[in-house]
């Protein structure tokens, strides 16, 4: 804010300008903003299945991730109580700086990964079920999922639960 003022940022840009003209024909901005909302709406759809997967293991859904998930953050733990910060500090720098050489990518493989993908793919989805107004007190002790309509036809949820 001080060198804004000492270089009087304020006065050289007084306003913002947008250029409203375009290289493109109305019908490629068009298809241009169709794909962006398909690639939006995919992002939103994986997100979803990412929160309904991590629910999943919260809730212990599926034991043998949970117990996994809770093995691996109880040694992170752990690990930082015992190991001084710098010195894990330190090895993940180490270990950035030689995966980035040309002997880690020589070493890569994709083993790993796709072992990771495999368990996060194993990994059931918490079923989610649209329920009416009317029926909501209809389902006891259950979790209910509200539906709210945007102007696409897509759906945000919001949890609650209902007793």
């Amino acid at each position: 804010m001080m060198r804004a003022r000492r270089t009087r940022i304020p006065e050289k840009h007084d306003r913002i300008v947008i250029r409203t003209g375009s290289d493109q024909t109305t019908m490629e901005s068009i298809v241009s903003a169709q794909q962006g909302l398909r690639s939006v709406h995919e992002i939103l759809r994986q997100t979803n299945i990412a929160l309904l997967k991590i629910w999943s293991i919260l809730v212990s859904r599926a034991p043998k991730h949970t117990n996994t998930v809770m093995i691996v953050l109880t040694s992170c733990a752990i690990t930082l109580a015992v190991v001084p910060f710098k010195y894990i500090l330190i090895a993940l720098v180490l270990y950035g700086s030689v995966m980035t050489s040309k002997l880690g990518k020589y070493m890569q493989n994709d083993q790993g990964n796709r072992r990771m993908r495999e368990w996060w793919d194993s990994i059931p989805v918490i079923p989610v079920e649209f329920v009416d107004k009317e029926s909501d007190n209809l389902v006891p002790h259950r979790l209910v999922i509200k539906r709210a309509c945007l102007p696409l036809g897509d759906a945000i949820f919001g949890i609650r639960q209902i007793e």
